[in-house]
């Protein structure tokens, strides 16, 4: 090769591989999409109660653009009763005292079981683009409406879970003889029913079978049968909202795992009489016993 020819082929093969940097180059200083955004995620790990759940907020993760912001909630269920139900989704964000709605995605959950679901929300990004760290400190997780009992987890730190623990009512009693009765479980929170801020519900598990089958045993044995009364005289009858109708009980028929639910308003602590009252006259019978809120 001749020395002109040399000097040029090392030219070009000089100048070829910077050509082919340069987009790289470009691209590099571009920044991505996803570069754009700011993340953040902050572990929570808080707990409320709702609707028959121990609900806690695991961690939340939030994504921030010039327009909105995204949070995805990691939840963590624990079941409380014995009737497998899922967690309710009607819940939302207040944030700076608007409201934000929530999109769950939530597994239904065994009596007793636990199970994880999460939550997503998009929050109109402030114009003054704060820090998203002070974005979620806005944040509130509210379950309930205003004429509700409501639980309040706000995701701030040093800011504190608003919500009433449900908790437990000494129950494994057996008594009657016409029909014979378990008190299986019981529990005591606040009602989550709409117009019953302030009020309570009393859960309790029954089991119950034909004592003195003599008597052809009992129809349509229903919620409205049993009755709580507590020291104060307050007295209330069973409701169906537990999911129980009614059922008959005679020496084919029993009565497994159903419950009964009581509303009361705020339960004085003390003795209660459970009474069961067959609601049919011409066969009286009744059953009682005592549990202790």
């Amino acid at each position: 090769m001749r020395p002109t020819a040399l000097r040029q082929a090392l030219l070009i093969g000089a100048v070829v591989p910077a050509a082919l940097l340069l987009p790289a180059l470009a691209s590099a200083a571009e920044p991505t999409s996803e570069e754009s955004q700011s993340a953040f995620e902050r572990e929570i790990d808080k707990i409320g109660w709702h609707d028959g759940f121990e609900i806690t907020v695991d961690k939340v993760t939030a994504k921030s653009d010039d327009a909105t912001t995204t949070l995805d909630f990691d939840l963590n269920y624990k079941n409380l009763v014995g009737v497998s139900h899922t967690p309710t989704d009607k819940a939302y964000l207040e944030v700076d005292g608007a409201v934000v709605k929530l999109s769950f995605d939530s597994p239904e959950i065994a009596g007793g079981g636990q199970a994880s679901g999460t939550a997503t929300a998009s929050l109109k990004s402030p114009s003054d683009a704060p820090d998203v760290d002070d974005v979620v400190d806005s944040v509130v997780l509210v379950y309930g409406q205003a004429d509700q009992n409501q639980t309040r987890i706000p995701l701030a730190e040093h800011d504190s879970v608003e919500s009433i623990e449900p908790r437990g009512i000494p129950a494994g009693m057996t008594f009657g003889t016409d029909m014979e009765i378990t008190l299986d479980e019981a529990f005591l929170w606040p009602s989550y029913q709409p117009g019953e801020k302030d009020k309570h519900e009393v859960w309790v598990k029954i089991n119950a079978h034909c004592g003195r089958c003599s008597t052809g045993g009992f129809s349509d044995v229903n919620p409205g049968d049993f009755e709580l009364t507590g020291p104060d005289g307050q007295s209330s009858r069973g409701d169906k909202r537990g999911g129980f109708i009614s059922e008959n009980v005679s020496s084919i028929n029993k009565i497994e795992g159903e419950w009964i639910v009581f509303v009361m308003d705020d339960p004085t602590p003390g003795p209660y009489t459970f009474l069961w009252e067959n609601s049919n006259p011409a066969k009286p019978a009744q059953a009682s016993t005592q549990i202790t809120l």
